[in-house]
């Protein structure tokens, strides 16, 4: 009688331990399904002669990860699609792209703004001289000596740190 009961107990424990370690082992899985899109960006800035902004964008890829919706909070001026042609949704400081249908894995956009320039920790300056002499860079094409191009960097107080 005695050996029934410890069968049945070593049975019960092993069924509790089935249990917990299919439930371990699915919870991962499941959460796998429901990742958040992840983001990485990167802004282009084009400076002129002398170092001040001519034109800046940032563009950001996307792992969509089968969600239906990215949602990507940046103030901007213009938004290009550069993966297809769905046109995005703008509203104060949000915008969003809806994949009804036909999620892809990556998905790729530009917003143009100048905003990260403007918080750069230092201004940037540009100078030349020919041949010891200050000259004007668009003055050098065609001239011959001796070029040096001079960068200047200065903390720049607007910035936060």
């Amino acid at each position: 009688m005695k050996q029934f009961h410890v069968s049945a107990l070593q049975r019960f424990m092993s069924l509790g331990l089935v249990l917990i370690l299919t439930t371990g082992l699915a919870m991962p899985a499941l959460a796998a399904e429901k990742l958040v899109p992840a983001c990485d960006e990167t802004y282009y800035a084009t400076l002129d002669y002398y170092g001040v902004l001519t034109d800046s964008s940032v563009v950001k890829t996307y792992r969509t990860y089968g969600n239906a919706a990215i949602t990507d909070y940046g103030d901007y001026d213009t938004v290009t699609n550069l993966t297809d042609r769905r046109a995005p949704k703008i509203e104060n400081g949000k915008v969003t792209f809806d994949f009804a249908g036909d999620v892809p894995d990556k998905f790729y956009f530009e917003g143009k703004t100048a905003q990260p320039y403007a918080d750069f920790p230092w201004t940037l300056d540009l100078s030349y001289t020919l041949n010891g002499v200050p000259a004007k860079a668009e003055e050098l094409a065609g001239k011959s000596g001796v070029v040096e191009i001079i960068l200047t960097s200065a903390p720049n107080e607007n910035a936060s740190e």
